[in-house]
C-alpha cells in the first residue's frame, strides 16, 4: 500500500501523549476565557480562495474535490487552516457580540507537504473583537497564553520570536517595486532562499531590506534603531509605531521575546505582528517551530464582503512537534501513573479510578504497553504493592490503605 500521501497512524502510546497535550491545551485556554469550537472538516473551497485569505503556495497543496451528491457539484476542500473557518463561524454566530470573542479548537488540518505528510493535528486560539480595544494588549494575551501552555507541557524556556510583515511590505513599496516583484521577494523570504534574495536585493537596490532581515534583538529600543536605518515614509513610521506598541505590551506582560523581521510570510491575511515559538534558544530551525500565528484585522471583512469588520489575532500549536519533544515526555511522565495489574483487574481499575478522581493521570497497562513513557509505575500484584520511581529507581511499598498517598508521593 502506498503510504506517501496519507496521514500518520498513532499507536496507543502516541495517543496517550496526544490526549494529554490536548487536555493541557484546552484546560489552559478555557482558564484564560477561551471557548471551544469545532468547525466542519469539509468546507466550500470558496471560503479559502476569497481575495487575501490563503497564500497561493498553500492553495497548491490543499485537497479539493467535487462533492456531486452532497452539495450539487460544488467544489469543496478538506480544511487546510483553522483560522479561516473560525472567522467564518464568528461572522455567522457572533457578529453582534460587543465583547471580545475568544475561541479555541483542536482539529486536523489537511495539506500535502513535500515530506509526504498530509494530515496535521493542531490546537489553535483566536481572539476576535469588534470594539476599540488595544491590538497590542490582545497580541500580548495570545502570546502569553501560548507560552503558558508550552511551559505546562514541559518546555521551561520557550523562545518566542516576533516580526512585523507590514514593515517589510512598506519597505518594498518605498523601493517602488511592482506587485509581481514584491511577490518574488516575499516568496524568497518565506522560502529562506538567501542566495537568490541577495541577488534580487542587489539588482533592485534593496540592501536595507537585506540588512533588516538579518537583524536580531531582544530590546524594544531596537525598533527605534531600525527606524533610523530605514527610509522615512508615513507607512514605514506607522508600521514601526504599531510594532513598538505590541512589543511594549509584551514587555509589560514580562514575556521574553526576540525581534526578527525574517519570519515567514506564508499567510496573506496577516496585517500586523507575527509570532513563532521554539523549544529554547538553541533549537530554532524551521523544523523546531512549536507555535506560529499573527494578527489579521481584515479577514472578517474579506470573508463577509465588508459586512463584518473586526480586529483579530490567533496562533496554532503544532502538536506533533510538541509531543515529540523530550521535555513533553518528561512533563507527562511526572504527572502520570501506569498501573500494572495482577490477577485482580477489578482492583487495578479501582486504583485507577481513585487516582483519577483525585486529579492524577492514571492508566492500566495494556499488552505491549511502553512503561518507559511513565516515570511512575505501580505494580498491583501483591501486598504491599510497589510504586517505582523510574527516574531514581526508588521503590515505595504501599498497602491498599496507603493508595491515597500516591498524589503526595509523585508531587501532585
Amino acid at each position: 500500500m502506498d503510504t506517501q500521501k496519507r496521514g500518520k497512524d498513532l499507536l496507543p502510546k502516541d495517543m496517550i501523549k496526544f490526549r494529554y497535550a490536548e487536555r493541557v491545551f484546552l484546560e489552559e485556554a478555557i482558564r484564560w476565557g477561551y471557548q471551544e469550537i469545532r468547525t466542519p472538516t469539509i468546507e466550500p473551497i470558496s471560503l479559502f480562495t476569497a481575495a487575501g485569505t490563503l497564500d497561493p503556495r498553500m492553495l497548491d497543496n490543499i485537497y479539493s474535490f467535487l462533492d456531486w451528491d452532497g452539495w450539487s457539484g460544488q467544489r469543496v476542500v478538506l480544511r487546510p487552516d483553522g483560522t479561516i473557518p473560525a472567522n467564518r463561524l464568528f461572522i455567522e454566530r457572533f457578529a453582534d457580540a460587543g465583547a471580545p470573542v475568544r475561541l479555541c479548537y483542536v482539529a486536523d488540518m489537511f495539506s500535502y507537504d513535500e515530506d509526504g505528510t498530509s494530515e496535521h493535528r493542531q490546537c489553535g486560539v483566536e481572539l476576535i473583537e469588534k470594539n476599540n480595544g488595544s491590538p497590542a494588549a490582545s497580541d500580548a494575551e495570545v502570546i502569553g497564553l501560548s507560552v503558558s501552555i508550552l511551559r505546562k507541557m514541559g518546555f521551561e524556556s520557550p523562545l518566542v520570536r516576533v516580526g512585523y510583515p507590514p514593515l517589510v511590505r512598506e519597505l518594498l513599496d518605498a523601493a517602488g517595486l511592482t506587485d509581481e516583484e514584491k511577490e518574488v521577494v516575499l516568496n524568497l523570504i518565506h522560502e529562506k532562499n538567501r542566495d537568490e534574495l541577495v541577488r534580487v536585493c542587489a539588482a533592485k537596490n534593496l540592501e536595507k531590506l537585506l540588512g533588516l532581515l538579518e537583524l536580531r534583538s531582544s530590546s524594544r529600543d531596537f525598533i527605534k534603531n531600525v527606524g533610523a536605518f530605514l527610509p522615512k515614509t508615513a507607512g514605514i513610521e506607522a508600521a514601526l509605531d504599531a510594532f513598538d506598541d505590541s512589543v511594549g505590551a509584551l514587555g509589560k506582560a514580562e514575556i521574553p521575546i526576540e525581534i526578527s523581521f525574517s519570519l515567514p510570510l506564508n499567510f496573506e491575511y496577516y496585517t500586523g505582528l507575527v509570532m513563532e515559538a521554539y523549544p529554547d534558544s538553541t533549537r530554532i530551525s524551521r523544523g523546531d517551530v512549536l507555535m506560529s500565528g499573527g494578527r489579521y484585522d481584515n479577514l472578517t471583512a474579506i470573508l463577509s464582503e465588508s459586512r463584518v469588520t473586526a480586529r483579530a489575532v490567533g496562533c496554532a500549536l503544532k502538536i506533533e512537534r510538541i509531543v515529540a519533544g523530550a521535555e513533553f515526555t518528561t512533563a507527562m511522565a511526572e504527572r502520570a501513573v501506569l498501573v500494572v495489574p495482577g490477577t485482580d483487574r477489578a482492583f487495578a481499575r479501582w486504583i485507577v479510578s481513585m487516582l483519577r478522581d483525585g486529579g492524577t493521570i492514571a492508566h492500566i497497562a495494556a499488552a505491549g504497553q511502553d512503561t518507559a513513557v511513565f516515570r511512575w509505575v505501580l505494580t498491583a500484584d501483591g501486598d504491599p504493592m510497589r510504586l517505582l520511581d523510574s527516574s531514581t529507581g526508588k521503590i515505595h511499598d504501599l498497602t491498599k490503605e496507603k493508595i491515597g498517598d500516591i498524589p503526595d508521593l509523585i508531587g501532585r
